[in-house]
């Protein structure tokens, strides 16, 4: 299993580095990086909690479509790999910091604010991101192949395969950001930052 999706494993790999550098680079304490944390999370919490449960959606979806569409049109690109290869890291370092800042300011009930709240939404959406830039990096090489070698794009590298599989991806997608706006609707008054 892991020699068949061995790119969605290097995917998984840049997007826990990501984490790691975010939950590090709270750690060390960087007071301006802390304070501009601070500022946009206290407007993040309000805005979440006031808003309607599908401004909540649409706002998690534009976020999460993104991504997803970066990955897309990356993966159409003939030299796109090192491009695609950063959105997990990009992805994973914002996680990784608010995951971080959430522990370190708020301890256990921050803790519990991103099990309950963030996480749930996250897990589906980074999923979606993985399977996303896996597919991406494949397509991208068959261009570079078909390029450097004259051959066409046939069978799991065709256009038709790639839109499909995103079409799928983007199905997860919009569910993780239904899952979002949920589990904030249902959780969010247990919370008060």
């Amino acid at each position: 299993a892991l020699k068949k999706n061995w790119k969605v494993l290097i995917m998984l790999i840049l997007f826990t580095v990501g984490m790691v550098l975010g939950a590090v680079i709270i750690k060390n304490n960087n007071n301006a990086v802390i304070s501009a944390f601070t500022d946009i999370f206290k407007t993040y919490i309000t805005a979440r909690k006031s808003q309607s449960i599908m401004a909540n959606f649409l706002n998690s979806l534009a976020v999460n479509s993104i991504f997803l569409l970066s990955a897309f049109v990356l993966g159409l690109c003939a030299v796109g790999i090192p491009l695609i290869s950063v959105l997990p890291v990009i992805k994973g370092l914002g996680m990784g910091m608010l995951s971080g800042y959430m522990y370190s300011k708020f301890a256990l009930s921050g803790l519990g604010y991103c099990v309950l709240i963030i996480y749930p939404g996250l897990i589906m959406s980074a999923f979606a991101l993985l399977l996303s830039c896996s597919t991406a990096v494949s397509t991208s090489y068959e261009m570079l192949l078909s390029l450097s070698s004259n051959k066409t794009i046939k069978g799991e590298g065709s256009l038709k395969f790639y839109c499909t599989k995103f079409v799928l991806i983007a199905a997860i997608t919009i569910l993780s950001s239904v899952l979002d706006a949920v589990v904030l609707r249902l959780f969010s008054g247990l919370f008060s930052f």
